[in-house]
C-alpha cells in the first residue's frame, strides 16, 4: 500500500487549493497572473514532495534497522545521528535513471536482487526513475537559483505524478528489504540476521 500519511494528505490538499485559486484567477481573465501562480505552486510542490521523499527514506532505513534488530537498541540512535543525518543526498546518484547506487549501500547481494527485480517489473522501473527524477529536479532548483529556475514544460500535475510514483517506489523497496532480511535469516540462522527470529516467527 502506498504511503499515505499526514504529509501526503497535506500535499494533495495543496494541489486542490492550487486549482481553486487558478479557477478564481481565470474568472478575471488574468492569464499572466495564472502563469505566475502556476509557476509558484509547481516549485512549492517540488520542494514539498522531494522533502517528504527524503523523510520517507530516512524513516525506512531506521524502521528496517529496528525490524532486524531491536526497537530499543541504542545503536539505532547512532545510526540515525551519524549514518543518516544530512546524508540523504549522498545515498543516490541523482544523475542516473535508477536507484542502483542506493541499493549497493546495502551490499552486493541486495543490489543484485533489486536489479533483477527492477528488470522484471516495468512499474518498479518507472517508479524508481520517477523517484530519481524528483530528487534531481529538486537539486537543480535549489542550487540554480529557485526564483529564476525553469521547470520547462513540467507543471504541478507532473510533479504530483512523479511524487505518487516515488511514494510507490519507497513502499516497494520497503517490502523488498523486509523480505530480503527474512530470507537471509532463514538461510543463515546463526548469522547476524538471527536477531530477526522473533519477527520471523510472529509473521509465519
Amino acid at each position: 500500500m502506498m504511503v499515505r500519511d499526514n504529509t501526503y494528505n497535506t500535499i494533495l490538499k495543496l494541489m486542490q487549493e492550487r486549482q481553486e485559486i487558478l479557477d478564481r484567477i481565470g474568472q478575471h481573465n488574468s492569464s499572466s497572473l495564472q502563469v505566475t501562480v502556476e509557476d509558484m505552486f509547481t516549485k512549492m510542490l517540488l520542494l514539498y514532495t522531494a522533502s517528504h521523499c527524503e523523510k520517507l527514506i530516512h524513516d525506512l532505513v531506521i524502521d528496517l534497522y529496528k525490524y532486524q534488530y531491536d526497537d530499543e537498541c541504542i545503536l539505532t540512535e547512532f545510526v540515525e545521528n551519524q549514518a543518516l543525518n544530512r546524508q540523504y543526498h549522498r545515498m543516490f546518484n541523482w544523475k542516473s535513471s535508477n536507484a542502483n547506487f542506493f541499493f549497493q549501500l546495502f551490499g552486493k547481494d541486495f543490489k543484485k536482487h533489486m536489479e533483477n527485480k527492477v528488470k522484471k517489473d516495468v512499474d518498479l522501473q518507472n517508479n524508481s526513475a520517477a523517484f530519481i527524477s524528483l530528487g534531481h529536479l529538486r537539486n537543480e532548483a535549489v542550487h540554480e537559483n529557485l526564483t529564476m529556475y525553469s521547470l520547462g514544460d513540467k507543471n504541478a500535475s507532473d510533479i504530483i505524478r512523479l511524487y505518487n510514483q516515488a511514494c510507490q517506489f519507497v513502499d516497494s523497496i520497503s517490502s523488498e528489504m523486509r523480505d530480503f532480511i527474512v530470507k537471509k535469516m532463514r538461510l543463515c540462522p546463526t548469522s547476524t540476521y538471527a536477531g530477526m527470529r522473533k519477527f520471523v516467527i510472529s509473521k509465519c
